[in-house]
Formats: structure tokens, sequence, C-alpha cells
């Protein structure tokens, strides 16, 4: 089959995704979607917030709705129908609370949660896997001639320098997410590794970020390109949210 085209999304987290307006996230990517048929679709992991179960979570954490966030996450992945999944560290929060040995009201609404969210993922026949380390991988691409293995994760890193880590850790090139901005990276080796980090789906400024540099960075954009199923070979490319103009700004559209 050779070349086939691809899309990833990433960091939507639940209610929290960025869906006011016609060039809002959710409708701009779901729009591309219809437009350009993209051959396989990734969901990068972070499709729920899950802040109200977070560790250390506040008062007004604990307090905010699961049930919303969960909505809205199964929401869009039903309209993304995205072909290979990775779990995010804020969605490992939902199945560490629903495999944890202790009984109560919050462990029984986890695993309620956990099981809807596993049997959506059977009904679109979606291909997933957990947030860890050495499992959290899927390859999305064979190793070529002269290319190395294409895998893709939520991401493990939030350093400066996210896309070289990913790179080095998985020894192949990746597609990930979990910054909430866009960074690249090409290792120097015979495979020519390389590594794309997505910017984010979900709203940019929010409470817990406001007094921190690394928002500066954050942005809405998504990763889309093309693959070859036989050589290896891939070109990637990021869209992009202009905030300033409220306009994507899309290479094929440029």
């Amino acid at each position: 089959m050779a070349w086939q085209t691809f899309i990833c999304s990433a960091d939507t987290h639940g209610d929290l995704i960025d869906r006011k307006g016609k060039n809002s996230y959710q409708s701009y990517i779901l729009q591309w979607i219809k437009d350009h048929k993209p051959r396989w679709r990734f969901m990068l992991g972070d499709f729920i917030d899950a802040k109200a179960i977070r560790a250390g979570a506040n008062a007004e954490d604990r307090s905010s709705s699961m049930r919303e966030d969960c909505k809205a996450a199964i929401g869009f992945l039903r309209a993304f129908q995205p072909h290979k999944l990775t779990l995010g560290n804020h969605d490992h929060r939902l199945w560490l609370l629903a495999r944890s040995e202790r009984e109560g009201l919050d462990v029984d609404y986890a695993r309620q949660l956990a099981k809807q969210f596993e049997n959506e993922f059977d009904a679109m026949k979606t291909e997933w896997v957990e947030y860890d380390i050495r499992k959290g991988w899927i390859e999305i691409a064979p190793k070529g001639t002269h290319t190395g293995r294409k895998l893709i994760s939520h991401g493990y890193f939030s350093n400066i320098a996210p896309a070289r880590a990913m790179t080095q850790a998985a020894g192949a090139s990746t597609l990930s997410g979990h910054t909430h901005a866009f960074d690249y990276w090409r290792q120097n080796n015979l495979a020519g590794d390389e590594s794309y980090v997505s910017g984010c789906g979900c709203q940019i400024a929010q409470e817990y970020n406001r007094t921190h540099a690394r928002r500066l960075k954050h942005e809405h954009s998504f990763l889309a390109g093309s693959l070859n199923d036989k050589t290896g070979a891939w070109v990637v490319y990021r869209i992009l949210k202009d905030e300033e103009t409220n306009t994507w700004l899309d290479p094929k559209r440029l």
C-alpha cells in the first residue's frame, strides 16, 4: 500500500478541550479529517483531565465533575475515531484508581468509567496501550532499509528537550504529546531517528499554569503527514493555530 496519510491528536483533556468558535481546535481538527480523510488517526493521550482524582488534589479539584470530563472525552473520541491510542498520565489516574486494591465509592466509580472507555475502544476497534515507559508505545511503521522504527506514545518527558529525550529513550522515531508545546529532534545516527512533540487541544490559559513560564510555549496544534509502510519513510508537518488572528496555519492550505 506504500504511502498512507495520518493525523495525531493530543492532550484534549476532556471538558477542557478548546471548542468555542468555528476555528476552535475541536471544530478544525474534525473538519480536517472530513476534508482530507487520513488513513490513520492516532490519539496520543490525555483525552481526559481527571483533576478530581489527581494525587494532592485540593478541595476545588475534588469537586470538579468526572462525569462531564469523561462525557466530553467520549464525545470527541467518537468523532475522531482513533485507530491507535496511547493513554496519557492524566488518563492513567483513572485506570490506576480503578485497579486499586481498596474498596470505596470512588474506586467503584473509577472502575465503571474505565470499563466504559474500554468498551468504547472495543466498539471503535481501537488498538490501545497503557501509560508505561516500557509498554506504552505502538509501532506505526517498521524498520526500513535506511530508516528506524516509527512509534507513537503519549510522552514521558517535560524537560527542556523532550523530543530528544523521547528519541533516545525509544531508540526510534516517535510522535508524542504531553508537554502542550511543539518540539523536534533528529538523532545523529544512521537510521536518522527523529521525534516530533505535538502541541495540545485543550485550553491553554488555565489556573494551574498562570505563573508558569513554560505556558508561553503552549500552543494549539496537531501533527499530520504521510508514512510509507514498506520503507518506513515518513513526512511529518505541524498544523498550528495563530492565536492572534484566530486562523490555522496549515501547509496543505497555505
